[in-house]
């Protein structure tokens, strides 16, 4: 008997969805422990002059990354609406790394 077509896509994501979630959760204790200690550096390095801080470039940077962020957010609707069950399935695999694995 053979399985349909629906079945294999929504376990594929799924599984698919353990594996990118696990990968994640290991780069994410990295760079959070890289930031952090970057944005200790940098506050030491503030204190005592050598570094300043431009807010027009910051305020400059901050919009562009929104402007990325929600360009893509627009792309991610459009992939839902097409493709919701082997998404949903993917995030809970996401969901369930973090939760479960290590």
């Amino acid at each position: 008997m053979a399985v349909p077509t629906w079945v294999v896509v929504i376990v594929g994501a799924f599984f698919g969805g353990l594996a990118i979630g696990y990968a994640l959760k290991i780069m994410a204790k990295v760079f959070l422990a890289s930031l952090g200690f970057y944005i200790i550096a940098t506050g030491i390095l503030y204190y005592y002059g050598v570094v300043t801080f431009n807010q027009e470039a910051a305020m400059a940077l901050g919009e562009k990354i929104y402007m990325l962020i929600m360009g893509k957010l627009a792309l991610l609707q459009d992939v839902v609406k097409e493709f919701i069950a082997p998404f949903v399935s993917f995030l809970i695999g996401v969901v369930t790394a973090f939760k479960k694995i290590v």
